[in-house]
């Protein structure tokens, strides 16, 4: 079959230019090849029209031109011209239609797209004024909380003078050292940027001191390989999120005879490796890798506690990661960088 280059071909390339506007780009290709393939179906028609044809027809296929030539002899061309007309309107309105069709259905998906990313960010910015809002109400209460700590520790200071009992005097030590930590903490809060160059052993040091008074400082045991290196760190952010780690993995063993922690540190290549390791239930491998996720939780809690203490690390610089083997135990890697290591010579 031989076939002519002529007018219905110049309409396919001028439709086929058309067709591949921008704006139709957004319909899937699928979708377009659709169209496009019952377009040409009817502009396909047009060849059998008079109109469409110069030349003696020779510009037509040998099948529309045998056609044709019988119709002129029948004396029909009219009708031939007709059909052809009718058959490609049929397949342009149709073809068009659907077109209209997917563009609708592109462009409302498109605003459902829209819509669900305006309000995500306007829930996630709700979230945060909410935070914000407890954050300054946190602000004023800890602020608040300055005057009564000092009433109490200029109280202590005069009872010191006026007591002579050893024991006693003991004690009012052990509350002066517990006013100092809370002071400490209050300053920090209320500076939550706030970041100082403090020693490996008296960042674990104010930890221990925190849990002294929880069992699970009866199952640590400390490894500091590196006792010269300095951190340079949010001291109660940072200490808080070891703090959660460590009661992560006192919750793990809490039902078994030989419970242990492992508090682990050494020093790597310019950075500082934190392991706290426990031989308790483990973790299933489904829910390793949701654990870090806000509202997360495989236990009975509100699900912040790992989240918080991986926007911790990250606001430090670090990373962590967590490898863990049901009813094996579980390890908790904390890696620190340059960014918070001064090294002591």
């Amino acid at each position: 079959m031989n076939y002519y280059f002529g007018k219905v071909a110049i309409l396919e390339m001028i439709y086929i230019v058309i067709h591949s506007n921008q704006k139709f780009k957004s319909i899937s290709l699928s979708k377009r090849n659709f169209v496009l393939f019952f377009i040409f179906i009817g502009i396909q028609w047009l060849e059998i029209t008079k109109y469409f044809s110069i030349l003696d027809f020779k510009n037509t296929s040998e099948i529309f031109f045998d056609l044709k030539a019988i119709a002129e002899l029948l004396e029909a061309s009219f009708l031939l011209d007709f059909i052809g007309f009718s058959l490609f309107f049929i397949f342009f309105i149709f073809s068009i239609s659907l077109l209209l069709l997917f563009l609708d259905q592109e462009k409302e998906k498109n605003i459902y797209e829209k819509e669900k990313r305006i309000n995500q960010a306007l829930s996630d910015l709700a979230i945060q004024e909410t935070e914000n809002r407890y954050f300054k109400e946190i602000q004023y209460l800890v602020h608040d909380l300055k005057t009564p700590l000092f009433s109490i520790s200029t109280l202590i200071e005069i009872l010191e003078l006026e007591e002579k009992n050893i024991r006693k005097l003991n004690y009012f030590k052990r509350i002066e050292d517990s006013l100092t930590r809370c002071n400490v903490m209050i300053s920090e809060i209320l500076n939550d940027s706030n970041k100082n160059n403090l020693f490996l052993d008296n960042v674990f040091n104010f930890i221990f001191s925190y849990l002294s008074t929880h069992n699970s400082i009866n199952y640590l045991k400390f490894y500091n390989f590196s006792p010269k290196i300095k951190l340079k760190i949010n001291q109660i952010l940072f200490s808080r999120a070891i703090i959660n780690l460590i009661l992560n993995s006192y919750d793990a063993i809490s039902n078994k005879k030989n419970g242990i922690i492992n508090v682990i540190i050494k020093y790597y290549f310019s950075k500082i490796l934190i392991i706290i390791e426990d031989n308790g239930i483990g973790i299933d491998q489904f829910q390793l890798k949701n654990i870090f996720n806000r509202g997360y939780s495989s236990k009975n809690s509100s699900g912040i506690g790992l989240n918080f203490v991986k926007t911790v690390i990250d606001e430090h610089k670090g990373k962590i990661f967590v490898i863990s083997q049901k009813n094996k135990g579980t390890k908790f890697f904390v890696i620190l960088g340059k960014e918070c290591i001064n090294y002591e010579k």
